[in-house]
């Protein structure tokens, strides 16, 4: 696979590992006698391996040079011990006498991280092989067996280096034992090891558990990972591309078997969600697509037409096992409730109040709910640009503290508490857009309360009046919400005196944090919360308010006449304001960015 295929699977793969949940592993691309693991050299997929954290422990991982690189971004969980970030393969089973070779190749960033790791139960209490880092005897750091196979405990965690190093030992369990898992555990910690630190990195590769008792026998039979297991769970090979969400009836149905090599046509069947098949076929060769890296084939089983759930089987008998697609539906429902749960987005990520149950149109609901971050956010107008700080202390005596500003409202950026006018302002537009598009077409009915979305009767900001969304368009609604911000971020003379003489009217970039933290709830951080800032005035942000405000003055007009009235006078103060600086400081133009006003530092 080309360098420009493993990006993309990268990103691809870090989608689905950032999914609420897993419902089937991924077995892996080529077949071996004895591995016990579905996934070891990482050239192409991380899945089944999982990162795991406890929050607010934070981690990120991308698919590196054929290796899985995990970055720590907040080092320590609620538990406060080193198992609040964690990087494992669950669903393992190994079978009593049988001799495994365990062995992995590991480096970080920082001289002297701790690692721990070990292979126990899935439910965490019983541990039967482990990684040492203790000295006895001179011998280096190893594995051995553990406390509940007839071993002992770890001496101490290894400590990493920057260069690669290897780590092997032989399990041989005394027991059958099934629904293990091989767990790597590194946060920071209190009593049982762990010392990570903010920007730690650390790169796993050559995972590898091999039975050597099996001998010859095929993968997926005796120790091997399954191909399937006793359940009927299919774990599906990511070379069977179909589209997931599902197909009309009634559609064309098709779907790219890919492969390293050319390969001459070959046999394909559909089946049911029992494994029933419904469908034979034979595969169309494609020739190599340049963008993907890969040969591909073409598999078209359009005659399909009874609504149901199916999968997509190929057999490959140079790969010497079936090639199995994920689950897919067929049905007219297959979009239902998508609209819905997209647009419920941009309830979730409101900054200023609570997020309910009854207002979440999917996922799990008790675990999406949380109480507002910020209802009353307060944050601190700063005279210059600030880069991002890499150390958190170094805010402390940094920041201006001298015009604290009442920006609550709007919605939050995707993975951070950051509130940018231009990319909120972008969001905002594509809804206003949608509302009036609906409305030339003569079908903004959907928009009707509760009818398409879901969304709370009323809300009250900090500092604001009651508005209620009863008898409103929702998709106004909402937009509604992030404009309501935009106008709080518009620069008063009254409030502000950095800004106020000289940008009266102007918007403010963003509000955001000093340094960057996790969307996570500040309330199961141990350390101090840092203030939040905001960015002065800047082109983007003005003109973004004032794009949308106009819209909205027009939209809202004979619906909340009083509302479209205060949206036109925003937008024309603003345009008159920023027309006027331009022109005053048409040569200062050099001195700075596209779009912003004042100088960095």
């Amino acid at each position: 696979m080309n360098k420009q295929s493993k990006k993309l699977m990268a990103g691809i793969m870090a989608i689905a590992m950032t999914a609420a949940s897993v419902s089937a592993s991924i077995a892996p691309l080529q077949a071996s006698a004895v591995q016990v693991l579905g996934e070891t050299d990482f050239e192409e997929k991380l899945l089944p391996w999982q990162i795991v954290e406890q929050s607010p422990a934070k981690q990120t991982f991308d698919i590196k040079d054929g290796t899985a690189h995990i970055s720590v971004l907040v080092p320590e969980g609620g538990d406060k011990e080193k198992w609040d970030l964690a990087f494992r393969h669950r669903y393992l089973n190994f079978k009593a006498g049988h001799e495994y070779k365990v062995s992995f190749k590991v480096k970080a960033k920082r001289h002297g991280m701790e690692l721990c790791s070990y292979i126990g139960n899935m439910s965490a209490n019983e541990e039967y092989f482990e990684l040492d880092g203790r000295s006895i005897e001179d011998e280096k750091a190893g594995m051995h067996m553990g406390p509940d196979m007839g071993g002992q405990w770890p001496g101490a965690p290894v400590k990493l280096t920057t260069e690669w190093q290897t780590f092997e030992g032989i399990f041989k369990p005394t027991k059958d034992l099934e629904g293990c898992q091989w767990t790597f555990q590194y946060a920071k910690g209190t009593k049982y090891a762990g010392n990570a630190k903010e920007g730690d990195e650390i790169w796993f590769d050559d995972m590898s558990i091999d039975c050597l008792t099996c001998g010859d026998e095929a993968q997926g039979g005796g120790c091997g990972w399954p191909l399937e297991d006793n359940l009927g769970i299919i774990h599906p090979e990511n070379n069977v591309r179909v589209n997931q969400l599902g197909y009309f009836p009634n559609a064309d149905k098709k779907a790219t078997y890919a492969t390293d090599v050319e390969k001459p046509a070959m046999e394909f069947r559909v089946v049911d969600k029992d494994g029933e098949p419904v469908f034979k076929g034979t595969t169309v060769p494609a020739g190599f697509d340049e963008a993907a890296g890969e040969y591909c084939q073409i598999i078209d089983f359009s005659e399909v037409k009874t609504p149901g759930t199916y999968a997509v089987i190929v057999e490959d008998k140079d790969v010497g096992r079936r090639n199995v697609s994920h689950e897919f539906r067929i049905g007219d429902d297959i979009y239902d409730g998508v609209l819905t749960n997209a647009l419920n987005y941009y309830y979730q990520k409101r900054s200023g109040i609570d997020i309910e149950p009854e207002d979440i149109t999917s996922g799990d609901k008790n675990t999406l709910m949380h109480k507002g971050h910020d209802n009353s956010d307060i944050a601190y107008v700063q005279p210059r640009w600030y880069n991002d700080y890499i150390i958190r202390s170094a805010y402390l005596n940094d920041v201006n503290k001298k015009v604290p500003l009442d920006v609550s409202g709007g919605w939050y950026d995707a993975d951070n508490y950051r509130k940018s006018i231009s990319s909120g302002g972008t969001a905002l537009w594509m809804l206003q857009n949608m509302y009036e598009m609906s409305k030339k077409r003569g079908s903004d009915s959907k928009w009707a309360d509760g009818r398409t979305m879901s969304i709370p009767a009323a809300y009250k900001l900090s500092g604001g009046n009651k508005i209620s969304c009863a008898n409103t368009p929702d998709i106004l609604d909402e937009a509604r919400y992030e404009l309501e911000f935009m106008f709080r971020m518009i620069v008063d003379p009254e409030k502000d005196e950095l800004f106020g003489e000289e940008y009266a009217g102007l918007v403010y970039d963003q509000v955001r944090e000093v340094c960057y933290n996790p969307y996570i709830n500040y309330d199961y951080i141990s350390y101090e919360k840092p203030p939040r800032i905001i960015n002065p005035p800047s082109y983007r942000a003005t003109y973004s308010m004032i794009a949308c405000a106009a819209q909205a003055a027009r939209l809202w007009e004979g619906i909340d006449d009083d509302f479209a009235k205060e949206c036109l006078d925003h937008a024309k103060r603003s345009w008159e304001a920023i027309s006027n600086y331009r022109a005053e400081h048409t040569e200062k133009k050099d001195e700075t960015s596209y779009d912003e006003l004042t100088p960095k530092s």
